[in-house]
């Protein structure tokens, strides 16, 4: 599904959403005619290892400070002085937009203009640093990927030349892969540029696991996508008698539960799912074991085989559609009234939609809340990474940390922007004025109180008791809420600034923080990902009742056959 949502449901839920196109830029650092696709994948794998590996008594789980041997990674001959330019390549006007709006000192001095062979410029200022901004799809065009890639591999050979380099850039989950993969030495590690762990402390887990290349964490995420499961309020009223999160959060709180929830939807008229495909990727991101063996043989996770009969069951009850996620359909049933309890989305297409939806909507606008759903999983999120060989590595540090650590900074984007941070404090409402960087971990006590923090935001008063249904009950200690937030001792928790009017004024910060801390086994692997899709694809037929259980299995072994083995092996 990486391929299909990330790729190709955001472009749906933003279309024409950017900036409009000005005239013809000037030649700015980057913004060349992009070249050939020759800067793939296999060229960036195959260069050879210039990274600095930390010395045998290095503590990889420590703090750092810059690596005395960083100028071999950073700094070449033609480029022995830190710049007063520096260029950060983009795939959207996302981190830009950020910028305006949120960076402390930024100033713009041109909008983004130029859109020959998809690419744009903007300028911007940091002090006396100048900002030159190239904002181009490199993560879904190969032809402007290689001239990407080409730029990262010929800044480690000869230098930075005078207007062609890269100093930062922006990837995602789909391409983590190909940009942080074994071998491939194109960003540097975290630790070189001074960034300490304990200044990460609230960053997510997963998030950091998929930067990782042994020791080494090439990238940072500023904006994480954890997925939740968005209902409609007006169905929840229907099916359980109440909309408020901590019911309905309950009720779906486990697979078993959502089944039976599921019962009472289609019993009160109404669909639980839009879709075959809608909870595909929070069944698939539970698999324990890879698809295959280590004989090479295929093998098939019972997590996948759960969808599978999960949504068999739902089609032949008639509690499942058969709209395909960011179709037409699927699009107008969110939009308008609809018949649908919810959908497993993450926050970054939540946000999408939230773009798609405004208050004339009456149909739609208001009509949701979002809980963490029956397993954590995600879908989308964004990793800054400092490129080998740029001339400005203190500045590179000095950004990285300013969007991933420093709490003022990010709930700025939270509050202005609606991204999902990185930063448990901010989306918890937990940041104080003097804890500008994240060093302070979050107690036990205080995770613990997230639960809580969730049941705020009915559709009914605010800070009433928790609403009980027929199978489902949650109790809400009074004394715990005020008009504000959530209260534990003396310390008060995700306050009014954090409510959003698309949700019915919920709280949905403490929803992500939960979501995105039961996010367990993250995987960046294309292989994986596209057996998924097959899997999913051979199956469709048969919800559809055109052909049987066992000639899905056998469409899919031989997909999968084409895909893993050559002519000349066995299975």
């Amino acid at each position: 599904m990486k391929k299909k949502v990330i790729a190709g449901i955001l472009a749906i839920l933003v279309a024409g959403s950017g900036a409009g196109c000005g005239s013809k830029a000037e030649s700015k650092p980057g913004s060349e005619r992009p070249g050939d696709a020759s800067g793939t994948d296999a060229d960036l794998s195959d260069q050879e290892d210039t990274t600095v590996q930390p010395s045998s008594d290095s503590d990889v789980s420590g703090d750092y400070a810059t690596d005395s041997s960083f100028t071999d990674l950073t700094v070449s001959d033609e480029a022995s002085d830190q710049r007063n330019e520096y260029v950060i390549y983009c795939p959207d006007e996302t981190l830009p937009d950020i910028f305006v709006s949120c960076y402390p000192g930024y100033k713009v001095v041109s909008e983004p203009t130029g859109d020959e062979d998809g690419v744009r410029t903007a300028e911007g200022e940091i002090g006396d640093m100048k900002i030159h901004w190239v904002i181009a799809d490199y993560l879904t065009d190969d032809e402007i990927a290689g001239h990407l890639d080409e730029l990262l591999i010929e800044q480690q050979e000869e230098g930075a030349s005078e207007y062609d380099w890269v100093d930062l850039f922006v990837i995602d989950e789909v391409n983590i892969e190909k940009y942080i993969g074994d071998g491939v030495d194109v960003s540097l590690d975290l630790k070189h540029l001074g960034i300490r762990n304990r200044e990460r402390r609230q960053q997510f887990s997963y998030t950091r696991t998929l930067a990782r290349d042994g020791s080494q964490e090439l990238g940072a995420s500023f904006d994480v996508s954890p997925g939740v499961f968005l209902y409609r309020r007006s169905v929840a009223n229907a099916v359980l008698g109440t909309d408020d999160p901590g019911v309905v959060g309950e009720s779906v709180r486990d697979w078993e539960t959502f089944r039976l929830t599921a019962e009472k939807t289609g019993k009160a008229g109404y669909k639980m799912l839009a879709g075959y495909d809608a909870a595909f990727d929070v069944y698939s991101q539970a698999v324990e074991h890879d698809w295959q063996s280590d004989d090479g043989s295929l093998q098939i996770d019972e997590h996948l085989m759960q969808w599978v009969e999960t949504t068999d069951d739902f089609v032949k009850k008639g509690i499942c559609g058969d709209a395909e996620i960011g179709s037409d359909e699927w699009m107008a049933g969110i939009k308008g009234k609809g018949d649908v309890f919810g959908y497993f989305l993450s926050a970054e297409e939540i946000e999408g939609l939230k773009d798609e939806i405004d208050e004339s909507n009456t149909d739609s606008y208001g009509d949701w809340g979002i809980v963490p759903g029956p397993a954590g999983w995600y879908r989308g999120g964004s990793w800054l990474c400092a490129a080998v060989g740029t001339p400005n590595p203190e500045f590179s540090a000095e950004i990285i940390r300013n969007l991933t650590c420093n709490e003022q900074v990010m709930q700025d984007i939270y509050e202005k922007t609606g991204i999902t941070v990185n930063n448990r404090n901010v989306l918890l409402g937990f940041v104080e004025p003097e804890n500008m960087i994240g060093e302070r971990s979050l107690s036990d006590s205080l995770s613990e109180s997230v639960d809580g923090s969730i049941t705020s935001g009915s559709t009914e008063e605010l800070g009433r008791e928790a609403a009980t249904s027929e199978s489902f009950e949650v109790s809400t200690d009074d004394s715990s809420q005020t008009a504000s937030g959530i209260v534990r001792g003396t310390e008060e928790f995700a306050g009014d600034a954090f409510r959003d009017p698309f949700f019915a004024g919920q709280q949905t910060g403490p929803v992500y923080d939960k979501a995105a801390n039961a996010v367990q086994n993250p995987v960046a692997d294309w292989e994986r990902w596209t057996l998924d899709d097959m899997f999913q694809e051979a199956y469709y037929p048969y919800f559809r009742g055109e052909c049987s259980l066992n000639d899905s299995l056998a469409s899919f072994y031989q997909n999968a056959k084409g895909l893993l083995i050559t002519e000349d092996e066995e299975w």
